[in-house]
């Protein structure tokens, strides 16, 4: 797949991993793809999932996507950096008459570091 920027500023800073934007304060953005395997989560429950993903700092805003489905009952919830190098993800069975187990995959994370 190909896939068309447009509207890239002067001063901007593509990569691998991520994009930086040298417009005063800028917002540095970085990617990673973890793998995920949430275990059984209990009817209306949560469950979390701490993952690694260098260069984490609290404060730093982190947004997380599924690679695949995760049930018709099951919701991907927030997404918080509690460490450095450390995410947590959270998911909740929204079903009230068993655990549901999704499938182990891999996840998407975008991290947003405000003034690199």
């Amino acid at each position: 797949m190909r896939r068309i920027i447009t509207g890239i500023l002067a001063g901007s800073i593509l990569g691998g991993t991520g994009m930086s934007i040298n417009s005063g304060p800028h917002t540095h953005m970085q990617r990673a793809d973890v793998a995920v395997d949430f275990q059984n989560i209990q009817p209306l429950s949560t469950e979390i999932v701490t993952v690694a993903m260098p260069g984490a700092e609290v404060g730093d805003a982190v947004l997380c996507n599924a690679s695949e489905s995760l049930g018709a009952t099951v919701m991907l919830g927030t997404c918080t950096v509690l460490g450095a190098d450390t995410v947590s993800i959270k998911a909740g069975n929204f079903k009230g008459d068993g655990p549901i187990d999704p499938a182990s995959q891999t996840m998407h994370l975008t991290l947003f570091k405000a003034g690199y």
